[in-house]
């Protein structure tokens, strides 16, 4: 089953780097509800991992996360990879899959949401 594979391989990926934190896209709702049950659920899987590892996790709305990456909330997918690619310094050359950008900027939003609050604290 899909949500036993992605438990187990999240678990194993947690396992080897051992992160002190996590992100996530806060639930936005589709046109199809079959296919936001089936991201609620994988969602729930993920979170779970997480979770029973007590790794702290955070969560982004889509406009959020969009904003951290390229200034602007309504920012197109296109968009986001062409920023996250520059941002990170990746090959321009080889297009990102979606679920690939989707992941580093939320990744890049969180990193940069923590270093906020970081430098605050320090204040």
């Amino acid at each position: 089953m899909k949500l036993t594979s992605i438990y187990k391989r999240l678990s194993e990926l947690i396992e080897i780097y051992n992160p002190t934190s996590a992100s996530i896209e806060c639930i936005f709702h589709s046109v199809n509800p079959r296919s936001s049950l089936l991201l609620g659920h994988a969602r729930g899987v993920a979170i779970l991992a997480v979770n029973l590892a007590d790794i702290e996790i955070s969560e982004y709305s889509p406009n959020e996360i969009k904003s951290a990456v390229t200034g602007a909330g309504k920012a197109s997918k296109g968009q986001v990879c062409s920023m996250i690619q520059v941002l990170l310094n990746l090959d321009r050359s080889k297009k990102l899959k979606e679920d690939e950008s989707d992941a580093l900027a939320i990744a890049v939003c969180h990193a940069n949401t923590q270093n906020f609050f970081e430098r605050e604290k320090k204040l």
